[in-house]
């Protein structure tokens, strides 16, 4: 988010886990896997594309769609990995992600809001995560990330929960 930010001028947010979004649209998605010592990252974003399969235009955006502009991948590109390089140089000299947290929340989509914890039974069964069904679900309050990434919620009746995987819906 901070480099589409300053390379591309938009307001994107992190749809927690692991999705980017404008306006409610998908922009990236991000994959990782994470063994005892060592991550694989691999990352999907939309930059120039002009238009989307029928099974996912009312749900995906590129940037080029948002800008009205071509945008130069490679440059995106090395901006996105001097960002990482530079996040993972802190991360290295710190215990966990608490640098970032502040940050982090600044962009997330379900800050401060209602939203739907959507058990994996259901969104593993899902074609489109955005199109969920949360209507059997109760709303919680998300209260933002904390130092480890995991995803601070409130129920209605005032207790904690965490979450440290899954998909949420807005």
């Amino acid at each position: 988010t901070r480099v589409l930010h300053k390379e591309c001028g938009l307001n994107p947010l992190i749809k927690w886990p692991n999705d980017i979004v404008i306006n409610g649209k998908k922009l990236v998605g991000i994959l990782t896997e994470a063994g005892t010592d060592y991550v694989v990252i691999g990352m999907g974003i939309n930059v120039n594309n002009m238009d989307f399969p029928n099974n996912i235009k009312n749900t995906a955006t590129s940037i080029r769609l948002n800008t009205d502009r071509e945008i130069d991948s490679f440059k995106l590109i090395k901006a996105i990995l001097q960002s990482f390089n530079t996040l993972y140089d802190q991360f290295i000299l710190a215990p966990d992600i608490g640098f970032l947290v502040h940050e982090y929340n600044s962009w997330l989509a379900s800050y401060n809001k209602d939203i739907y914890i959507i058990p994996h039974n259901i969104s593993s069964s899902q074609n489109n995560p955005y199109c969920m069904d949360t209507s059997n679900l109760e709303p919680v309050f998300c209260k933002g990330i904390d130092a480890n990434g995991n995803l601070i919620c409130q129920n209605s009746l005032g207790n904690i929960i965490t979450v440290n995987s899954g998909e949420v819906s807005l």
